[in-house]
């Protein structure tokens, strides 16, 4: 679910309570699409940069588009590490997912970038229009260098299974150094996941069992503390993610 909340320069802020209502949980599908990617990868930071670009404006109203640092990038971390671990099927660098699958087209070592788009249009339109399992939304407050979540998660059909919340801060602009085809440059790196609000990297379990439709759970994060000399870029946002535990992974539903 892409539930986004702009945060700019909120690390500025003191006391500062959202002034967002916690809405109604939309019954709409939107879908996760990530970029596997490293600040040493030169086609990451050429053709590979051009291609991400297009798609977070194509897909920035229907879609949480996100890039994950891997393999020692320099904008790496634990919680990409953990991500990169559950959804990638392939190391090869770079890898587009679009909801946890893999849309690369490779072919005797080459990238067809059109195939990519092309894949991730129809996993993006065949998942908008598919039936919504739960959504969720929530509102925020802060208290000084901590933010604090309270979210609802309504199911739209009967399902059964363990689902989890979880509810990130990602950074935009963030300047830090890219490998290209010309050499090392400084790029604004956006949409980079950087924290989980409680510490786990898929988030809260919401319920584990079975789940009737219209059902609706309120899940809490309390006061998460967000160290600023950890926080590369004034512009942040969150977003929630709702996840599927089957067999030790973490599958993608909304």
């Amino acid at each position: 679910m892409k539930n986004v909340i702009m945060l700019t320069c909120f690390l500025f802020l003191f006391k500062i309570e959202s002034l967002i209502s916690q809405p109604i949980p939309e019954k709409r599908n939107y879908a996760l699409i990530h970029k596997q990617t490293a600040t040493w990868c030169k086609y990451c930071g050429s053709w590979g940069w051009e291609l991400q670009d297009s798609l977070e404006k194509n897909y920035k109203d229907i879609a949480l588009v996100i890039s994950l640092h891997a393999n020692n990038s320099g904008l790496q971390n634990t919680l990409t590490k953990a991500w990169n671990d559950n959804f990638s099927v392939s190391n090869s660098i770079p890898c587009w997912y679009a909801n946890g699958i893999d849309q690369t087209k490779w072919s005797s070592g080459n990238v067809y970038e059109y195939k990519i788009k092309e894949n991730i249009k129809m996993e993006v339109n065949k998942f908008s229009s598919a039936t919504v399992v739960a959504s969720n939304s929530f509102k925020y407050n802060f208290n000084g260098d901590s933010i604090s979540v309270i979210s609802n998660v309504k199911f739209f059909q009967n399902t059964t299974g363990e689902y989890y919340l979880g509810v990130y801060l990602f950074e935009d602009s963030v300047l830090f150094k890219q490998t290209t085809l010309n050499g090392e440059e400084i790029k604004s790196h956006n949409n980079l996941l950087r924290y989980s609000l409680n510490d786990s990297p898929f988030g809260s379990q919401i319920f584990d069992g079975t789940i009737q439709n219209n059902a609706v759970y309120k899940l809490q994060f309390p006061n998460y503390y967000i160290d600023p000399k950890k926080v590369i870029s004034k512009y942040s946002y969150l977003a929630s993610i709702i996840l599927k535990k089957v067999n030790g992974k973490y599958l993608f539903v909304n």
